[in-house]
């Protein structure tokens, strides 16, 4: 049984978004509104600018005021370093 959750959690997707109702808490207690998501798409961008991954915001200068991150969980340690 075990073997088999594993299976499953190296197959699911890396591409959860975060729902924004989390996002706008984290904007009301922390008094900021995000300025550039850096790792985004068109669809699920929680700021009005926005690194796809074509931009590859990981390597990108993130000139911003309060950025806004929801990393792949593949390599979440990267975008961490980053921030």
């Amino acid at each position: 049984m075990k073997l088999v959750a594993h299976e499953r959690k190296t197959e699911a997707r890396d591409d959860y978004e975060t729902p924004w109702y989390l996002v706008r808490d984290v904007e009301r207690i922390l008094s900021v509104k995000f300025d550039l998501d850096v790792c985004a798409c068109d669809k699920n961008k929680k700021a009005p600018r926005f690194f796809s991954e074509e931009d590859e915001g990981l390597s990108r200068t993130w000139s911003c005021e309060v950025a806004w991150c929801n990393p792949p969980y593949k390599n979440w340690g990267d975008w961490a370093r980053k921030a």
